[in-house]
């Protein structure tokens, strides 16, 4: 899997929501243990917090009503392709993506040719 880039400002909001809810969670845990005990780091748990996110969590649909926009393309797709070698042939695939909030991957079973991706971008419209 290879990064993506998209046309959203989600991600910086994202990150700044996760760090403030890091810090707020320490700042909680602390002052509820008694003094010495071993509590994880902010940076720990914001870590944690945006593993959780990337893998799983932005596909919520409390997430996704609110502030994230980016699609979850997750899945197959039956797509129609044009190759550009011979004459515009027009042949089906099967299109497969693997993806969370920050990574994505592309593969390409054709009829007649088989791809997978090296970058990807998605625009939002």
């Amino acid at each position: 899997m290879h990064t993506y880039s998209i046309n959203l400002n989600e991600r910086t909001t994202a990150i700044g929501i996760i760090g403030i809810l890091s810090l707020l969670i320490i700042l909680g845990i602390h002052k509820y243990l008694p003094a010495g005990f071993p509590a994880p780091s902010v940076l720990a748990l914001f870590s944690g917090i945006v593993f959780i996110f990337d893998k799983w969590a932005w596909r919520w649909g409390i997430f996704q009503r609110t502030f994230i926009k980016t699609p979850d393309l997750n899945g197959q797709w039956t797509m129609l392709t044009t190759s550009s070698l011979k004459d515009a042939e027009k042949y089906e695939a099967i299109l497969t993506i693997k993806q969370t909030w920050t990574r994505i991957f592309l593969f390409m079973d054709g009829e007649k040719t088989t791809g997978s991706s090296l970058m990807a971008g998605i625009e939002i419209k």
